[in-house]
């Protein structure tokens, strides 16, 4: 993959998604924790990065969801230890995913173990 700087269209929008939320006893279902909107139009690749204390044994599960087509766009699974981390995806090449024009994105986040209760700082998704 070429970096950034080398392939048109040379416009990188970074949107800020969700605010500080615990999540008791986050479930095993998704929750919806933080909601965007954005223009996908010549979008070709897409970065996910979590601020997160991560409380309980689970695997927590933090994802970029399209709901404008009922997908993921990106998904970071945190098996790790507990404690304050930043997590983040690498980018995620979608230029083959034929996604164009506005699409309604939720920021959500389940766990493997429903009694957890993470906390979520912020989050961002950068579209490039």
């Amino acid at each position: 993959m070429r970096p950034l700087w080398e392939s048109p269209p040379y416009n990188v929008t970074s949107l800020p998604i969700g605010g500080v939320t615990t999540l008791t006893n986050i479930g095993t279902n998704p929750v919806v924790i933080g909601i965007a909107e954005a223009d996908f139009t010549n979008v070709r690749r897409v970065k996910l990065t979590v601020r997160v204390n991560k409380i309980g044994t689970g695997t927590q599960t933090w994802q970029l969801w399209n709901e404008t087509n009922s997908a993921a766009l990106a998904t970071i699974a945190d098996a790790g230890g507990t404690g304050d981390k930043t997590l983040a995806t690498a980018e995620i090449d979608i230029s083959g995913s034929g996604l164009s024009g506005m699409k309604l994105l939720f920021l959500r986040a389940f766990s493997s173990v429903g009694a957890d209760d993470p906390v979520f700082r912020g989050g961002c998704a950068v579209l490039s």
